[in-house]
């Protein structure tokens, strides 16, 4: 009986031992975790933070583009093609607008998410709108070259027209 105890009394030990290894296992796991989330974390808040500043420099280039709009206004009603174009410039505003506003609506739930997936499958999401937002820059910036190399154009073909 005694040797028998002592038996159990080691085996009791040893799987005493082996969850107690298995515990601190996890521990360290969770640990590593919870320091990749935050990482990561960290690195959608950059995505997001550097998105919010290119929709903010979109967002002056569009106001520059209205403040011109605005100045030779006249001269754009004659022309309603660059009028639609105008329109369309600020309906893409509006737009990116609304693409910012729903980049800060998805990082205010990702910084609520719990899941690994989840926050790695919105990062992913942020990067490619952020890409996205670049292209579209890109174009309404092209535009407003366009619209001001027009609007000079026109400008120096009425001056050069006499006055009856």
């Amino acid at each position: 009986d005694k040797l028998a105890a002592e038996e159990s009394a080691k085996i009791a030990s040893g799987a005493s031992d082996a969850l107690r290894r298995n515990v601190e296992a996890i521990s360290v796991e969770r640990d590593a975790l919870r320091q990749q989330l935050s990482e990561q974390a960290e690195e959608v808040q950059a995505k997001l933070d550097q998105s919010t500043e290119e929709m903010e420099r979109i967002r002056e280039a569009a106001a520059s583009a209205h403040a011109l709009h605005k100045e030779y206004r006249q001269e754009m009603q004659k022309l309603s093609a660059s009028a639609q174009v105008s329109e369309t410039l600020k309906a893409k505003l509006n737009l990116l607008e609304k693409d910012n506003q729903q980049l800060v609506n998805q990082n205010v739930h990702l910084v609520g998410h719990q899941n690994l997936k989840q926050k790695i499958h919105m990062h992913a999401k942020v990067k490619e709108e952020n890409n996205k937002l670049k292209q579209e820059k890109a174009t309404l910036e092209r535009q407003v070259a366009q619209q001001k190399a027009q609007l000079a154009r026109l400008s120096a073909e009425k001056t050069r027209v006499p006055r009856k």
